[in-house]
């Protein structure tokens, strides 16, 4: 019988941050992985060809200096080499604005007045942020996870919020749920900056920029740092691969192991209590606890089953919205590409085709009836051009990302794919002219395809929308957003669970705590063995 403390299902980088986590109190950890390799939906296991494949994200914005220090990721191999990777948005008549630095601590393209409107705007959203961004390594409060301790948390961000001023205590409770269209449109005037704000507070949800609540999505993009840069986005030395391999590392070395190639079939229970996992392949592994880092509509549909949810839970989570919106288009290049206005050296960029607020929301629009965009969204990225060691013999990579591509489209993606690549192609052409003439390969992403290829539902980049209906106490859902479930000893993590998507590491950090904080509880905590 092969026993564990703490088997993990799952090998992403949530699952991985809590397997160190939980490894360094002493606690044997395995983890079970049903793919060939760890890294989860940021595994490098999309091909262009037999020599070349590329990871679905490409940049970070969310991997915290605490998460770094926690997991030890700079010891196992984590470089970043100041990779501050600047925005530069730009539409089809060859203008654009270049955004840099700590989200737009300088901007090149806008005059001094947009300038000064800029400051006042994102002094407000970075103050807003901040508050938001002390929850973000805490188990949300629920009716069983309401100490004093973070009640008076709450009341101190409260506190922190007043001392600000009437004005500031009273722009934030009505901005929340105001749409981002509303706020940009008060106080700016550029329509590439305003497009260009629009396109991140909606990308990875189904929301356009003139949605109420959209909002939200910017703050919860500028509550993440690097190193005390807010808002910073990074890419690593490596590029993500290099990045998952950190955690990797860092798993192994604390003393977990792996299993690959070796899915959970189901949970094995005694009365409502956890004992192990049985596999596809029929084998049997036990432990105390079992903690699932993938998405909360697998784990509580096929892991715990409808049979064993009340109803009133069991309707909440098949109301959770988890169909993805989101296209990924890799490209291999024969050469690097000439733009007709952009140099070299911003090649080096995110380059965002964000025209406008109102090119945004036209782009959301036919979401909503199943249908793809007639001129999308998307955001550009050169892993090589960034990263020396990124470069590849085959070529050059061309990483795309297409917001507003829903999961289920009218025509089917089988025959739309063909019809979103030529879109893609005519807009990037407007850019660099020759680029359709020195692509070797290409392979497009759809959400139906990540739904197949990472075995997750819905193929949402965060399990489940990330909306204010769905964030903090409410995600997954209110009952059990503190990482625990209905069935005693199995907990949940991952971008489904507080505090969402990105690769931080956040979900798992904050699981394998309220695991340890249980247990102590409980009269089970394991001391730090000594080998």
């Amino acid at each position: 019988m092969k026993s564990y403390d703490v088997i993990i299902i799952g090998a992403g980088h949530n699952g991985m941050a809590a397997s160190i986590k939980l490894a360094k109190t002493g606690r044997k950890v395995l983890i079970l992985e049903s793919s060939s390799e760890f890294g989860g939906m940021a595994s490098s296991n999309i091909l262009l060809n037999d020599n070349v494949n590329q990871p679905l994200p490409h940049l970070i914005n969310h991997l915290c200096s605490k998460s770094i220090k926690d997991l030890d990721l700079i010891k196992y191999g984590l470089k970043t080499k100041n990779f501050f990777i600047p925005s530069i948005s730009v539409d089809k008549n060859q203008n654009y604005i270049s955004f840099s630095g700590s989200y737009g601590s300088q901007i090149d393209g806008i005059d001094s007045n947009e300038k000064a409107n800029w400051e006042k705007l994102k002094k407000r959203m970075f103050f807003q942020a901040n508050l938001l961004k002390k929850f973000l390594y805490k188990s949300p409060i629920n009716r069983e996870n309401n100490s004093l301790f973070d009640k008076l948390d709450f009341l101190k961000t409260g506190i922190n919020l007043r001392i600000k001023g009437r004005e500031e205590f009273q722009e934030f409770f009505r901005m929340m749920l105001m749409c981002v269209a509303d706020i940009l449109e008060e106080e700016i005037n550029n329509d590439l900056l305003r497009g260009l704000l629009a396109f991140d507070a909606t990308l990875g949800i189904n929301l356009g920029p003139r949605s109420p609540t959209s909002y939200m999505g910017l703050l919860y993009r500028l509550a993440g740092e690097f190193n005390g840069a807010q808002g910073a986005q990074i890419f690593p030395e490596g590029g993500i691969p290099k990045l998952i391999e950190t955690f990797y590392k860092s798993s192994t070395s604390a003393g977990v192991e792996f299993i690959f190639k070796n899915e959970a079939k189901n949970l094995i229970f005694e009365n409502n209590k956890v004992t192990g996992i049985k596999t596809q392949n029929g084998e049997e592994f036990f432990a105390d606890i079992v903690l699932s880092s993938v998405s909360p509509i697998k784990t509580f549909f096929d892991f715990i089953g409808p049979q064993r949810l009340d109803t009133g839970l069991l309707r909440e989570i098949k109301s959770l919205r988890y169909k993805g919106n989101v296209s990924k288009l890799n490209l291999l290049l024969n050469k690097i590409p000439k733009s007709s206005f952009l140099s070299n050296e911003q090649l080096s960029a995110r380059i965002t085709y964000t025209p406008s607020i109102n090119h945004v929301e036209e782009n959301f629009n036919p979401s909503k009836y199943q249908q793809l965009p007639e001129d999308p969204n998307f955001e550009l990225l050169f892993p090589s051009i960034i990263d020396e060691t990124n470069i590849n013999d085959n070529g050059i990579i061309a990483s795309i990302i297409i917001q507003n591509t829903p999961y289920s489209l009218k025509d089917g993606w089988d025959s739309s794919k063909k019809l979103l690549y030529s879109k893609i192609m005519l807009t990037l052409e407007k850019i660099f002219p020759d680029i359709k003439k020195s692509v070797l390969a290409s392979k497009l992403i759809s959400p139906l395809d990540i739904e197949t290829i990472f075995n997750v539902p819905g193929g949402h980049w965060h399990h489940s929308e990330l909306q204010i209906d769905r964030m903090y106490s409410l995600r997954p859902v209110f009952k059990y957003s503190s990482y625990r479930t209905p069935i005693h000893g199995l907990y949940i993590c991952g971008a489904g669970t507080h505090p969402g998507g990105g690769i931080s590491g956040k979900s798992g950090i904050n699981a394998a705590n309220q695991i340890i904080k249980d247990q102590k509880q409980n009269n089970h905590y394991y001391e730090k063995r000594i080998d």
